[in-house]
């Protein structure tokens, strides 16, 4: 069971497996009745979900919401899946919770080079993992490793995590003022954390035939279609706030709105 929008490379990496995708519509305040219709009579072994600075929609749900997502999957005994590769940057401090895998990550927070994170799980799970890790993998980089290490000992890291908030506080204020512009005909999803922002677009648009549109003219826009494990409902795009306050984004879209008006 995935969230619908997602995050892609996941829904991938399952369906290479052969693992059948149950969507479940993604919100800040999910449909809890709804997820546990989809328990009842679906089944799902898993839930793979991402609360905190959603990628694609820069939402946050509250940690209340996270706890009943959980109880509700354990008590029709499937699996949660908690993925927050922001958790260094966030304010909010998260509680452990029992019956489910965490999985964070440096890589969103330092380098997409440094493929490095981490796995808080019961024994018996982590045991699992060690066992398929030994099979698959021998051993993790311990190059990547020591180079962690040295970064967040020396209390670099910390300094890094503070220059990162400032920077994405400030240029996520200056894409929502500067896509305020485009408004109504854009919706803007409500913004939490992260670096993703998510934007609906008129339903006579083709995000698709946008983000063409847009690689041709040397901007880069992801269509909201990638998203979704099957059809999406509504053409919709996953901006990077720290590079959408450019006016050359505005001026883009503006003129494709309102030519395909």
């Amino acid at each position: 069971m995935v969230e619908a929008p997602g995050y892609y490379p996941l829904f991938s990496k399952l369906e290479m497996a052969h693992i059948k995708l149950i969507p479940w519509a993604r919100s800040i305040n999910p449909d809890l009745y709804q997820l546990e219709t989809i328990l009842e009579k679906r089944k799902p072994k898993i839930l793979f979900f991402q609360p905190y600075a959603h990628n694609p929609t820069g939402g946050s749900m509250s940690e209340k919401i996270v706890d009943e997502i959980c109880e509700i999957c354990h008590r029709h005994q499937t699996i949660v899946v908690i993925d927050d590769p922001f958790a260094h940057i966030l304010n909010n401090s998260h509680a452990y919770w029992p019956h489910a895998i965490y999985l964070s990550s440096f890589s969103k927070t330092l380098s997409a080079s440094l493929r490095c994170g981490y796995v808080i799980a019961d024994e018996h799970c982590i045991n699992s993992l060690l066992k398929l890790k030994t099979v698959t993998m021998v051993n993790t980089s311990a190059f990547n490793e020591a180079i962690l290490y040295d970064i967040m000992i020396s209390g670099k890291y910390e300094q890094h995590l503070c220059a990162l908030k400032q920077h994405l506080s400030a240029q996520a204020a200056a894409t929502l003022a500067t896509l305020g512009e485009l408004k109504p005909i854009l919706k803007i999803s409500p913004y939490s954390d992260g670096l993703y922002l998510w934007v609906k677009l008129p339903s006579h648009i083709s995000d698709m035939q946008l983000a063409e549109k847009s690689a041709k003219a040397g901007i880069f826009l992801s269509p909201g279609k990638l998203f979704y494990p099957a059809a999406s409902p509504y053409p919709a795009l996953r901006l990077n706030v720290a590079y959408s306050a450019d006016n050359r984004l505005v001026t883009f879209l503006r003129q494709q709105l309102i030519n395909t008006a």
